[in-house]
């Protein structure tokens, strides 16, 4: 009798705990929004949604959050090949001779995009939203607008280094010094390269004195091909004490190594960086 009282007490608790985690893991953590995103459901989508314009002979840009996403590359194997553009910062128009092309970007609630919210409608236009469970957009399908891609092909260029030109850049005239100075590069291909390559916007003072800087790179050189336009933003952090003055914004193009490559304006040399 008392084993039986002790194995009757042994399976009140298995189905009691038994219980208790089934309705945690289905009933709580399974319905839980987050998990759509948790399980890369947008890369999914947009996956699905590329095949079909691969087969349709149109170029497919992923704006992501891995290079060559995983999730994404398994469902479609053609997407290893498409355009990856990382750290949502930059936007990549590809050359219009090479067809039409069509962007997708996955969204993910915990995950900050503010230049590509403000900068991607003014390139594009929205031809299809895929929504989540709450309703909010888990997958934008955007198209370039043909008026800006027409716009690309004859935009004269400032200065050239290495396989890029740099075709225009915006910053402000002043910014406070609790805030990052956000430089937007725009930049064309000129050459594929096979070699690396480190972005970098540096600040200085008046006396050459380097003050803070960033490296970034959203679009990897193994995939820039001849006639690719490129929307970049830096953001460069101010150090804590820095004084009130007037300082210059160079970009700099540097190798592996690190060492600087030269810089060219109408077609003379002018240094190794471009302020």
């Amino acid at each position: 009798r008392g084993r039986r009282w002790a194995v009757l007490a042994v399976v009140a608790v298995l189905l009691l705990e038994g219980g208790r985690s089934a309705w945690t893991y289905f009933g709580v953590w399974g319905r839980d929004p987050a998990n759509y995103y948790h399980f890369h459901k947008p890369y999914e989508l947009a996956a699905r949604d590329a095949s079909a314009q691969l087969d349709r002979g149109r170029q497919v840009v992923l704006i992501s959050e891995h290079y060559r996403h995983p999730t994404a590359v398994f469902e479609e194997p053609r997407l290893h090949d498409a355009l990856w553009l990382v750290q949502n910062r930059t936007i990549v128009l590809p050359a219009a001779s090479r067809g039409e092309a069509v962007v997708y970007w996955p969204h993910h609630p915990l995950v900050d995009q503010p230049y590509i919210e403000h900068r991607l409608p003014e390139l594009t236009e929205l031809v299809g939203r895929v929504q989540d469970g709450t309703g909010a957009t888990a997958l934008g399908i955007y198209r370039f607008r043909p008026e800006v891609l027409a716009a690309e092909i004859d935009r004269p260029a400032r200065a050239a280094l290495a396989e890029i030109e740099v075709l225009d850049w915006t910053l402000p005239a002043a910014v406070p010094r609790d805030k990052p100075l956000e430089v937007e590069l725009v930049w064309r291909v000129r050459d594929t390269t096979q070699e690396g390559r480190v972005f970098a916007v540096h600040l200085v003072d008046a006396q050459g004195r380097l003050w803070s800087q960033q490296a970034d790179l959203g679009f990897m050189p193994e995939q820039w091909r001849p006639g690719d336009t490129v929307y970049q933003l830096f953001s460069i952090p101010l150090p804590e004490g820095i004084p009130a003055g007037s300082y210059e914004a160079r970009f700099v193009v540097a190798d592996s190594a690190a060492v600087p490559m030269a810089v060219s304006v109408d077609g003379k040399s002018a240094g190794f960086a471009l302020p």
